[in-house]
């Protein structure tokens, strides 16, 4: 069997999903609750030498509220986020280094730095 390479994984993926609450268990059960018309965006990046990485973007406040993503053991970073639909702007801090994915598509940010681009 052949190893997957990070050409094999895809940057981000939108599929949609959500999680209908009740009044009994708001939370249901530490998962978070999001909206009918919110779609899970699942990220992933391979950065293998990284200690920590956190995704940041319009969806977060930048680095306000940026979220840890999971470590792979072969080195992949991956969490999912439920976005309303529309276009986003991200990039990863790669213990505490602004890093974009070059696999992903890339804008210009008004403040200045490149950053990455999806759409969910």
């Amino acid at each position: 069997m052949n190893k997957p390479t990070t050409t094999d994984v895809p940057r981000w993926v939108a599929r949609p999903r959500w999680i209908q609450p009740t009044e009994e268990d708001p939370s249901r059960d530490g998962v978070e609750v999001s909206h009918r018309d919110d779609v899970f965006v699942f990220f992933v990046a391979s950065f293998p030498e990284a200690e920590r990485v956190r995704l940041i973007g319009t969806f977060t406040g930048w680095e306000n509220h940026s979220l840890v993503m999971d470590r792979a053991p072969n080195g992949t970073w991956f969490t999912t986020v439920p976005l309303a639909p529309g276009r986003y702007e991200y990039a990863y801090l790669v213990d505490d280094q602004w890093r974009l994915d070059p696999a992903s598509p890339q804008v210009s940010h008004r403040f200045g730095p490149r950053v990455n681009e999806c759409v969910a």
